[in-house]
C-alpha cells in the first residue's frame, strides 16, 4: 500500500513537471536590467538574460526592442533584425525600434535598406543626437558604395577598352577567333586595350 501511493505521488509530480510550464516560461524578464546593462556596455549579459525568453515573449515590443538591441551590440545583428522587425509589425512608430532596425541592417551589410530606414527616422525629426548618429551612418554608407557605383558606371558604359574588355570577358571564345582571321588587327586591338 505503500509503495503504491509513493507509485502514485511520484507518477503524479512527474505528470506536473510536463504539463504545468516552468516559472520562468511565464515571467517577463527584468527588462529594466537587461536595459541598464546595455546602457553600461555589458550587452553580451543582457543578451544572456533575455535569450532564453524570445520564443515566449516575442511579439511583445518592449521584449523584442531590449532583445534586439542586446543582440546587436552583443554582434547578433542577425537576431537584432528579426526581434527590432517583430517590434515595428506591432509599432510603426516605435522610432528607437527603427533607428536600431536601421543600425541592424547596417551591421549586416544591408546599407539599401539601412538608408531606407534611417531615412525613415530623420524624417520623423529626431534628437540632435540621433540626427548626428543618423549622419555618421550615411556618411559612411556614402563612403562604401561609392567605389562600387563608380566602377559600376564605368562597366555599364561601353566606351573604349573597358567596351572592348567586357566583350572580351563575356564571350572570349568569339572575341578570341575574330582576332586569328586577323592576325595584324588582333595585334592593334590587343595592344588597345594595354
Amino acid at each position: 500500500d505503500l509503495i503504491m501511493r509513493r507509485s502514485i505521488l511520484i507518477l503524479s509530480l512527474f505528470l506536473l513537471g510536463y504539463t504545468i510550464p516552468a516559472p520562468a516560461q511565464l515571467a517577463m524578464p527584468d527588462l529594466a536590467r537587461a536595459e541598464a546593462l546595455v546602457r553600461a556596455g555589458k550587452a553580451v549579459e543582457a543578451y544572456a538574460l533575455l535569450e532564453p525568453y524570445e520564443f515566449v515573449h516575442s511579439g511583445n515590443p518592449n521584449f523584442d526592442y531590449w532583445y534586439g538591441v542586446a543582440a546587436l551590440e552583443s554582434a547578433h545583428p542577425d537576431k537584432a533584425t528579426l526581434a527590432l522587425e517583430r517590434a515595428l509589425a506591432v509599432n510603426p512608430d516605435y522610432v528607437a525600434a527603427r533607428l536600431d532596425l536601421a543600425r541592424s541592417y547596417f551591421a549586416l551589410g544591408d546599407m539599401d535598406r539601412a538608408r531606407v530606414e534611417f531615412g525613415v527616422v530623420l524624417a520623423q525629426n529626431p534628437p540632435t543626437p540621433a540626427k548626428l548618429t543618423i549622419d555618421r551612418y550615411l556618411a559612411e554608407i556614402d563612403r562604401r558604395q561609392q567605389p562600387a557605383q563608380f566602377v559600376q558606371r564605368r562597366l555599364i558604359h561601353p566606351l573604349g577598352a573597358v567596351g572592348d574588355q567586357l566583350q572580351a570577358v563575356r564571350n572570349p571564345v568569339r572575341h578570341n577567333s575574330a582576332h586569328q582571321h586577323h592576325p595584324q588587327e588582333g595585334r592593334r586591338g590587343r595592344q588597345h586595350l594595354d
